[in-house]
C-alpha cells in the first residue's frame, strides 16, 4: 500500500516571504527569481522537523510518527496515520532518484526527483506532514497524481467541499485515517494560482493552472492526521455519533479546523443531505456554540441530527476512543 506522488513540488509561500527575497536584491539590478531552496527556507516554520526517510523497501503498514520508510520499491516514503497511531496508510514519493541523508535541517532536501528538482519532507506539527516539491518551468508537469494503494478495509473518498480523505471500516464504525488540506498554489511572485483536486479511483489528482505564472511555482497538499471515529447509526437519537479522541476534543473546543476536517469527512460518509450548508461550516458552528471545559479524562462526541439544515450536538463521554 502507498501513495505514489508523481512530479510534485510543494510548500507554503506567502507574498511577504517573496517580497523579502526581492527586497534583498541590489537596487537598480534586475531581480533574479528565488531558488526553490530559498523559497522552502522562507516557508518552513521554526518548529518543523525533517522526516527521516529510507531507501525503497518492502511495503509495511506501521504506526505514524516522525519517521518514514520508502514503499513499493520506487521512491521515498512516509507513513500517514490517525492521531492514535492505530490506523495508518503509507505514502510514497514515487519519482525520487537520489537521497540526501546528511542534514537534519527541515528546509534541506531529502532527495531529488528524476528531473533533478529537490524534494523535501517535513513534520509541521503533531497534526500535519508534507512533501515539498516545485514546478520549475512551463515545461514541467502541472498535474500531480497521488496513488493510494489502500488496505482491504480502507477507501478514498471526498467531503462535500471536495477534500479527499482516507477512512477505514472497523465493524460498524468508520475511522478517519488522514485528510488532505484544501489545495493551494503560489508562484515566485507570491500570486495565488488556481488549483483543484479531483479523484480518479484510488488516485487524487491536483491540477495547477500555471498560465502567466512566474517560476518556480509551489503547491502544497498537506496531510492532516485523522481524529474521529463514527458509529452508524447513532445510539443518541441521530444519524451518527462522531467520537473525538483527546487531542481532537481539545481542538474542537477552540474551533480548530483539524477537527472539523475529520468531522466533515464523517458527515460525507453518512450521506446526510446538507441543505446547501458545508459540513465544515456545520462543525465550526457546533464548536463555536460549545463552551464546555473538558477534564483530562473527558472527550467530545458529536451526534449528527438530520434536521434542515443538519446540526451536530456535542456531549461528553469517557473511555473507549477517549485516549
Amino acid at each position: 500500500m502507498g501513495i505514489k506522488v508523481r512530479a510534485s513540488k510543494m510548500g507554503i509561500l506567502t507574498t511577504a516571504a517573496v517580497t523579502g527575497l526581492l527586497l534583498a536584491a541590489t537596487p537598480g539590478v534586475a531581480v533574479a527569481a528565488p531558488t526553490t531552496d530559498e523559497l522552502v527556507k522562507t516557508v518552513t516554520p521554526d518548529e518543523a522537523t525533517r522526516l527521516d526517510i529510507a531507501e525503497p523497501s518492502t511495503p509495511e503498514r506501521r504506526s505514524g510518527g516522525n519517521d518514514a520508510s520508502a514503499q513499493n520499491g520506487d521512491g521515498v516514503g512516509l507513513i500517514l496515520s490517525d492521531s492514535t497511531g492505530e490506523y495508518s496508510v503509507p505514502v510514497t514519493v514515487g519519482d525520487a532518484t537520489s537521497l540526501n541523508m546528511e542534514s537534519a535541517d527541515a528546509s534541506s532536501p531529502v532527495g531529488e526527483d528524476s528531473s533533478g528538482s529537490p524534494i523535501y519532507a517535513q513534520q509541521l506539527n503533531d497534526h500535519q506532514q508534507r512533501v515539498i516539491t516545485s514546478i520549475d518551468d512551463s515545461d514541467d508537469a502541472s498535474s500531480f497524481r497521488y496513488e493510494f494503494d489502500l488496505g482491504p478495509n480502507q477507501a478514498l473518498d471526498v467531503t462535500d467541499e471536495g477534500i479527499p480523505f482516507v477512512y477505514e471500516e472497523d465493524g460498524d464504525e468508520y475511522v478517519i485515517v488522514t485528510v488532505l488540506s484544501a489545495p493551494w498554489a503560489k508562484d515566485a511572485e507570491g500570486r495565488d494560482l488556481a488549483t483543484s483536486y479531483s479523484v480518479e479511483g484510488d488516485t487524487v489528482v491536483q491540477t495547477v493552472d500555471v498560465t502567466d505564472a512566474s517560476f518556480p511555482v509551489v503547491a502544497d497538499p498537506t496531510w492532516t492526521v485523522g481524529g474521529a471515529r463514527a458509529v452508524v447509526p447513532s445510539t443518541r437519537g441521530g444519524a451518527a455519533d462522531i467520537f473525538l479522541n483527546k487531542k481532537y476534543s481539545q481542538d474542537f473546543t477552540t474551533v480548530n479546523n483539524f477537527t472539523c476536517g475529520s468531522v466533515a469527512a464523517v458527515i460525507g460518509l453518512v450521506g446526510t443531505p446538507l441543505a446547501g450548508v458545508g459540513a465544515g461550516v456545520i462543525c465550526a458552528a457546533a464548536a463555536a456554540a460549545w463552551s464546555v471545559s473538558l477534564n483530562h479524562n473527558q472527550c467530545a462526541v458529536l451526534t449528527l441530527r438530520t434536521t434542515v439544515p443538519p446540526v451536530l450536538v456535542p456531549t461528553i463521554y469517557t473511555g473507549g476512543w477517549c485516549k
